[in-house]
């Protein structure tokens, strides 16, 4: 029989460590080849040279000239245009890959991206 001290250290145990187990993320699923192949492909678009200049231009004008230039879509968290209003970009590129350049508006505007679903998806960092 355990001691009454143990017992409550073992209580104190589970109770400090289940909320750490509750907010386990659940587990990515796998991409099918398919789905692979799909992403491969928007990588590979992103790959090519493009050149623009932005000034006060907004983020959702920034990416709709990307995707002029990538055939890339791009799709915006709602959460981004805050009040209605989306960040706006300072930036010019003279024959840089695509990807990178979209790195520079991703940090510019303290932003992520992710390519799933045969899209560029912009979304909030996150924490």
């Amino acid at each position: 029989m355990p001691t009454p001290r143990i017992a409550l250290l073992a209580l104190v145990a589970t109770l400090l460590t289940a909320p750490l187990l509750m907010r386990a993320e659940e587990p990515t699923k796998e991409l099918t080849a398919a789905e692979k192949a799909e992403n491969d492909a928007v990588a590979k678009l992103l790959e090519k040279k493009v050149s623009f200049e932005f000034a006060g231009v907004p983020l959702d004008d920034a990416l709709k000239n990307l995707c002029s230039q990538t055939k890339v879509s791009f799709i915006i968290d709602p959460k981004i245009s805050k009040g209605g209003k989306m960040p706006v970009i300072d930036l010019r590129i003279k024959d840089m890959e695509a990807k990178l350049a979209l790195g520079w508006i991703m940090k510019l505007c303290d932003l992520d991206y992710s390519i799933r679903d045969k899209a560029v998806h912009i979304s909030t960092p996150k924490e």
